[in-house]
């Protein structure tokens, strides 16, 4: 079984951690970035003493974890009910216990980050005699993954899986005639409704803090730094919505649509993504920044979004090349937007965006992502 052990374990663990490195980084800053080192443990000791004394926080806290390990599970459906992945059904042949052992530990791996913050959490309840909460968090823990476990084994077994598999995906609507340059709108909206949720969550928790927890504090360089890790986050569902394109609606190839309307396909769904974010600043925001402002960071969002979309259409870029691209150009940008005008590096990247489009887009044939 350890061989099995190992192809699951290269097939779901490795491959969720790769897919979601800017969910993984936008936490990492949040949690560790925000605060100077001398203050780290403070900050988190302070974090974990609000939900032991507040119910309700710890109620938001698990909510959260409760979406993360959502997360976990629709990335292992996906990577299921992928063709390649077809050769998972000989599974069904091994006994079960061995193979809802295997799923267990590898959902325990995807969900160790959790895992080990809320196991801090409990340590922390018992420290202080606060057993109820330490028995709830370890109850969570225990039943969430029991029940994980069970329904990753469902899909294997499953010969319609996507029926009743995701707790969101009931409120998926009947497929209506749409116009084309709303098909990646609605493939977000049905496909992606839990990428959208979290990115969503993450952009009010930057927000919150920008122009509600510390507004007496606001700081353009920083913020803009927000807007672009904020994008960066968002490029994962970039590169599952260029997948879609490109595998599902490959057909649309030989349809006489011009170039600008390709691009605008892209541009359309990324504008809609981000009208959350220029909600809030619009509502939040206008007593430390100006229209010109507001209007100039949404166009940073969608810019920088767009950019990363372009970069998919570069010959023999896979995954990892990806990655590197476009960690590459967050950090360029970064140190840009702080020390150039905004308007022309907009611009810039919009250009660089279009040329790349003109350049590679009927050139490009797609490959199958293997990592």
């Amino acid at each position: 079984m350890l061989a099995v052990f190992k192809i699951l374990f290269k097939l779901f663990v490795s491959q969720f951690y790769k897919l979601n490195g800017g969910f993984f980084l936008f936490w990492f800053i949040f949690f560790f970035g925000v605060v100077s080192p001398g203050m780290l443990g403070v900050y988190h000791l302070a974090l974990i003493q609000a939900e032991i004394e507040s119910f309700v926080m710890l109620i938001g806290v698990m909510i959260g974890w409760f979406l993360y390990n959502e997360k976990c599970l629709e990335c292992f459906k996906t990577i299921m009910l992928k063709y390649k992945n077809s050769f998972l059904h000989v599974l069904q042949a091994v006994d079960s216990k061995k193979i809802i052992l295997i799923f267990g530990i590898c959902h325990i791996l995807v969900f160790l980050p959790v895992s080990i913050y809320a196991l801090i959490v409990a340590g922390v309840a018992i420290s202080q005699a606060k057993f109820l909460v330490a028995v709830l968090v370890l109850f969570f823990l225990i039943v969430i993954t029991i029940t994980s476990t069970f329904r990753i084994r469902s899909v294997l077994s499953s010969r319609i899986p996507s029926r009743s598999y995701s707790l969101f995906s009931r409120f998926q609507r009947k497929s209506r005639l749409i116009n084309y340059n709303f098909f990646l709108v609605r493939y977000i909206l049905t496909e992606r409704k839990i990428n959208i949720l979290i990115l969503k969550i993450f952009s009010s928790i930057f927000f919150y803090l920008f122009f509600i927890k510390h507004i007496s504090e606001f700081s353009k360089p920083w913020f803009v730094m927000a807007l672009l890790l904020i994008s960066y986050a968002h490029s994962v569902l970039i590169f599952h919505t260029h997948k879609f394109i490109e595998e599902k609606l490959s057909f649309m190839r030989n349809l006489p649509i011009s170039l600008f309307k390709r691009i605008a396909m892209f541009v359309i769904p990324i504008c809609l993504v981000f009208i959350p974010e220029l909600l809030f600043m619009l509502i939040n925001g206008l007593s430390v920044l100006s229209i010109e402002d507001v209007v100039t960071s949404y166009c940073i969002l969608v810019t920088q979004l767009m950019l990363y979309t372009s970069i998919l259409y570069i010959k023999n870029v896979q995954l990892k090349e990806y990655l590197k691209y476009i960690f590459a150009i967050f950090l360029l940008s970064t140190f840009l937007y702080n020390a150039l005008d905004h308007l022309w590096l907009i611009l810039l990247q919009f250009g660089l965006c279009y040329a790349l489009f003109k350049i590679q887009y009927f050139k490009y044939e797609h490959i199958v992502y293997t990592n």
